[in-house]
């Protein structure tokens, strides 16, 4: 699994590039404009630098309808675990949206699952 974290510059470049694709005259109609390769030319031409972190945690991966009770399980065994918190989901508060900011709760951040 994938998730990319980007400082404000590599975004200007990914909107050239991805403006560049769309007006390829060449394209074709079911064309990808593929993050990992517009990533590795800004790197491979000096326009930006990468750095990989990893994480010993397992991936839980939620493609498909049939992927919901393996998910449902795994993450039911994390609650067992302490790993996360039982009432994480009830208390996503709805209306103002989720922010996930990796602070302790505060005013704006009021839920256990930051």
């Amino acid at each position: 699994m994938n998730l990319w974290g980007f400082m404000p510059d590599v975004l200007a470049v990914l909107e050239e590039q991805f403006a560049a694709f769309l007006a390829a005259s060449q394209r074709a109609p079911d064309a990808e404009f593929f993050l990992s390769t517009a990533l590795d030319h800004q790197v491979m031409t000096g326009r930006a630098r990468l750095r990989v972190l990893t994480a010993p945690d397992r991936w839980l991966g939620m493609s498909f309808a049939a992927d919901l009770a393996a998910v449902r399980a795994a993450l039911a065994a994390l609650v067992r675990a302490g790993t996360y918190p039982a009432t994480c989901a009830r208390r996503l508060p709805a209306s103002r949206g989720y922010r996930a900011t990796g602070h302790p709760p505060s005013p704006d951040n009021e839920h256990p699952c930051t």
